[in-house]
């Protein structure tokens, strides 16, 4: 079950850090 979460969270985060480019992306464009 741990590594079950694990892997969640890190797409959960992946997933945050592509959001968080994409809208600074947006922010410099």
């Amino acid at each position: 079950m741990a590594e079950y979460e694990k892997r969640v969270f890190g797409l959960l985060n992946r997933f945050t850090n592509f959001v968080s480019a994409y809208k600074y992306e947006a922010l410099v464009l």
